[in-house]
């Protein structure tokens, strides 16, 4: 069984709203625009593709640590300062 995102322009049309799914960036503002000047409720659907955000994040923290161990160490294990009876 796979789990993914409903579908939410069925979602919209089952609530008597109007449904829509933009494929590009180049389709949203005609899309917002149609949704602006015809009267009543528009759900617009905008798929995201996260695939890069995996690879730009690693990246941002070889950037910003010099290594994955480091950033790990630096982030996951930074001590909690200004919490506590000593704070």
């Amino acid at each position: 069984m796979e789990y993914g995102n409903p579908d939410f322009v069925k979602y919209a049309e089952a609530y008597g709203a109007f449904g829509h799914r933009v494929e590009s960036a180049e389709g949203l503002a005609p899309l917002l625009e149609h949704g602006i000047k015809t009267p009543g409720v528009h759900v617009i659907d905008c798929p995201v593709d996260y695939s890069e955000n995996d690879r730009i994040l690693n990246q941002a923290f070889l950037r910003a640590f010099g290594s994955r161990r480091q950033a790990m160490q630096k982030v996951l294990f930074k001590p909690a300062t200004g919490h506590g009876p000593d704070a």
